[in-house]
């Protein structure tokens, strides 16, 4: 099967491994994660909405592809 690229549209959101994530069920200060803040909003929408678009781009391609397989299969 075909290799698609893989899209993240949580770009905002740091990435962390499991065991930060558990370790984050013991902070108690609540200031664990640090978030980045784009300077021009517009372009944080318009980078969010290119990596929907982009995902839902993928999810159609593997669907087509999906379907291409079973009709030829038929």
């Amino acid at each position: 099967m075909k290799k698609y690229t893989k899209f993240r549209s949580s770009f905002r959101f740091p990435r962390t491994s499991f065991l930060t994530g558990a370790g984050s069920a013991f902070n108690i200060a609540g200031n664990y994660y640090r978030f980045t803040f784009p300077e021009n909003a517009a372009e944080a929408d318009a980078k969010a909405l290119e990596a929907d678009w982009n995902a839902i781009g993928n999810d159609l391609r593997r669907a087509m592809a999906s379907f291409d397989e079973i009709v030829q299969r038929d």
